[in-house]
């Protein structure tokens, strides 16, 4: 890998005598991305089942044959999906209704986005 950032860093430099500005951006881009480190797998570390909490699968495995709700426990929390961050990055149609319907003249940004967040719609499950 480390030979392809040298060649994009090669090319970058050509690409500054350049008058293409967006073949410049284009494999800054392409170096930033091969370069940064890669996103933390989100693996549970650990889980819970009411107030017990244990790192140990056959427990998990114990409580779930006895149907007991278990709760996975993260030192990196997935990613939300694509588009997400912990609310949708646009409101929705109906995050927008609840905003207008909260204080029609938004002079109360607090309780039109607190509302707004509550009538968000629940992320979409990301694959394993």
């Amino acid at each position: 890998m480390d030979g392809v950032i040298n060649e994009l860093r090669e090319l970058q430099a050509w690409l500054i005598f350049q008058d293409q500005p967006e073949f410049f951006d284009a494999v800054k881009a392409a170096i930033a991305a091969l370069s940064a480190p890669p996103e933390p797998k989100a693996e549970p570390v650990a889980w819970k089942c009411d107030a017990l909490i244990s790192m140990d699968p056959d427990d998990v495995e114990y409580w779930t044959t006895k149907g007991f709700p278990v709760t996975p426990l993260y030192a990196h929390p997935p990613a939300p999906p694509e588009g997400w961050v912990m609310v949708p990055r646009e409101p929705t149609d109906a995050m927008e209704e609840a905003g207008l319907d909260a204080d029609d003249t938004a002079s109360r940004v607090d309780l039109v986005w607190s509302v707004m967040i509550s009538a968000a719609p629940p992320a979409p499950e990301t694959p394993e």
